[in-house]
């Protein structure tokens, strides 16, 4: 799978338009001459073909576009698959999060029932200790 930015750059490789610097140019007609250039590099000109040429043309263009929307097609299908993967472990982290609160919760609470019974069996020596020195 290529990079989020290998396919945006191949992506304005293909579809965006090259900025035009326009500091270079003196005269309206060399921006005209520089844009019709570009495009007739882009896209044939049909004037001159004959029918041939454009029915080829024509379906050289249909094979684009279907490339282009099963391309589509195949990004919406990873960009689903993605989020479904998202989504599973979004939930995988709450699950575990949830869990080391119940551990450190359980952990404290132990913690204080411990205290409780080392106090109850503290004070229950001191009580025996007590009668023992009452008893002599």
């Amino acid at each position: 799978a290529a990079s989020p930015a290998a396919c945006a750059s191949a992506f304005q490789r293909r579809f965006c338009p090259e900025p035009i610097d326009l500091n270079g140019l003196e005269e309206g007609a060399g921006l005209a001459a520089l844009t019709s250039s570009r495009s007739s590099a882009s896209r044939p000109s049909t004037a001159n073909a004959d029918r041939e040429q454009l029915r080829g043309m024509v379906r050289h263009e249909r094979a684009q576009r279907l490339h282009a929307e099963q391309a589509l097609n195949e990004l919406r299908e990873d960009l689903e698959d993605i989020e479904e993967e998202k989504d599973v472990v979004q939930r995988a982290l709450r699950e575990r999060t949830d869990q080391q609160k119940k551990i450190e919760r359980d952990a404290r609470l132990q913690t204080v029932i411990f205290r409780h019974q080392r106090e109850k069996q503290q004070a229950a020596c001191n009580e025996l200790a007590r009668r023992l020195v009452e008893a002599k």
